[in-house]
């Protein structure tokens, strides 16, 4: 809500109740992500709307975060930002990746593997 009331962006969260559980390490990583995911959005999309959807399906957690502002294209380099989220991704032994959304925008997919940073 003040990331929300912070930047004018508003932002529509969905969790799905059976998400995998990490310890606190993969719980830091994953929160860097969305941290960073939404630095870019304020600053470079010109969005007013992001979507963040969070799963747990076929033992794996699946997110993504997408935005209705100017999107990104292809052959644009990655800057720090990106590289670290992807990096944060492989230290999980997950995937992140980035492409333009559906009717425009950018979308952000990360995929886990609910081994990855488990409590146990």
């Amino acid at each position: 809500d003040g990331w929300s009331q912070q930047n004018g962006i508003d932002v529509l969260l969905n969790i799905s109740s059976n998400i995998p559980e990490f310890n606190d390490e993969g719980n830091t990583h994953i929160y860097r992500i969305v941290q960073e995911a939404l630095h870019n959005i304020s600053r470079h999309s010109g969005a007013d709307q992001v979507s963040i959807n969070i799963d747990g399906a076929a033992g794996r957690l699946e997110m993504s975060i997408s935005d209705n502002g100017k999107g990104i294209s292809k052959d644009a380099p990655a800057g720090m930002g990106l590289r670290s989220m992807k990096e944060r991704a492989k230290c999980l032994k997950g995937q992140l990746q980035w492409m333009e959304s559906e009717g425009g925008g950018c979308r952000v997919n990360l995929e886990l593997p609910s081994a990855a940073g488990v409590n146990v």
